[in-house]
């Protein structure tokens, strides 16, 4: 992850860090993820099939639950 805070870069492994250097902005490096970055859960339904499709961030914990609706 890469993250612009006013005029400094912060960035996690992985991350070119030489590319980030030639912008000539100071360039903060992290040696491991860190949570300096957050965490994100998302989910999305598929428009063709209706099949929810999901992902989170291994930084932070998640759940997902799933009701089917009443039956008419």
């Amino acid at each position: 992850r890469l993250h612009l805070d006013g005029s400094e870069l912060y960035a996690e492994p992985g991350v070119d860090a030489a590319a980030l250097a030639a912008t000539g902005l100071p360039v903060t490096t992290f040696r491991a993820p860190n949570l300096f970055f957050g965490g994100c859960q998302a989910v999305a339904r598929h428009r063709a099939t209706g099949a929810l499709l999901g992902g989170a961030d291994a930084r932070r914990g998640g759940a997902v639950r799933y009701s089917l609706p009443p039956s008419a």
